[in-house]
């Protein structure tokens, strides 16, 4: 028997400036387009979400890549050919995730081949004709080591979104606001505390938002006037998860159990919601 081992990510879902849940929008794409939701081109490429199906309150699905540039093979004879694909046909590359529903938590196993969660994003965005966002959970334990201290420094860009979530922290708004009045797509921004002090408390929570915030790069912090800046990298929560590999892939229903245990085993480290039970 051959294993492998995925790794797994969590997100929220916000859609349009409301920021909005995904999950209402699922279902009645779901009504219009049956469990296999429409095929459509993201930067080039083929992408669709397949086996849409609601189990109690979570969406179990795929998310896959087609392909139609199929690859070359040696057959036993050690003899080159190509792999014969009828009008229509494509190859695919996919990954499972599940969307909790209740909280609003989106479980993704990670299959770089598939595309990942910004390609997830962008073909939910064209599907729903509006911005789709999927920013991680973030895992504020690696973060705690780092901001223990007081912040003399914060330093970071920004690129405009299409529009701001709902519930999104105040300083993601007036940023945004500022640059769409003048329609400027980036912008960076350094904050400093007067000579010999330090940045409110509050500056540390807003590290966390921006690290959290899709669009933010090159986050990065002094500690002290004196100290050199520290940059900080986005660091995700995630688990894994190992199936046995039947062929190319793995069985579904072995990914779905993986996804929720994965869940189970962070559900302490995910902050909740207000609807969260």
């Amino acid at each position: 028997m051959t294993f492998k081992v995925f790794k797994v990510f969590f997100a929220r879902t916000s859609v349009g400036a409301e920021g909005l849940p995904l999950s209402g929008f699922l279902a009645e794409s779901v009504r219009q387009h049956g469990q296999n939701l429409p095929m459509l081109d993201v930067s080039g490429e083929r992408f669709q979400m397949r086996d849409m199906h609601l189990v109690g309150t979570v969406w179990k699905g795929t998310f896959v890549k087609l392909r139609d540039d199929a690859p070359h093979v040696v057959a036993a004879n050690d003899q080159e050919h190509e792999l014969d694909l009828e009008e229509g046909e494509h190859l695919i590359e996919k990954c499972h995730f599940l969307l909790r529903t209740r909280g609003n938590v989106l479980v993704w196993q990670a299959n770089r081949s598939a595309g990942g969660m910004s390609r997830a994003e962008n073909y939910l965005s064209s599907l729903f004709d509006t911005a789709v966002l999927l920013p991680h959970v973030m895992n504020d334990a690696e973060l705690d080591g780092v901001l223990n201290g007081q912040l003399y420094e914060l330093d970071f860009a920004y690129d405009r979104p299409p529009a701001v979530p709902g519930r999104a922290p105040r300083w993601n708004q007036d940023a945004f606001d500022m640059m769409a009045g003048i329609d400027a797509a980036h912008a960076k921004f350094t904050l400093r505390a007067p000579r010999n002090g330090g940045l409110a408390d509050q500056a540390k929570q807003m590290v966390r938002q921006i690290l959290g915030t899709p669009g933010t790069g090159k986050v990065r912090i002094k500690l002290a006037e004196d100290k050199e800046l520290i940059e900080l990298f986005m660091a995700p929560l995630k688990d894994s998860l190992k199936v046995e590999m039947i062929g190319r892939y793995p069985l579904a229903v072995h990914v779905f159990e993986g996804l929720e245990e994965a869940f189970n085993r962070q559900r302490g480290s995910i902050p909740r919601l207000d609807d969260d039970r």
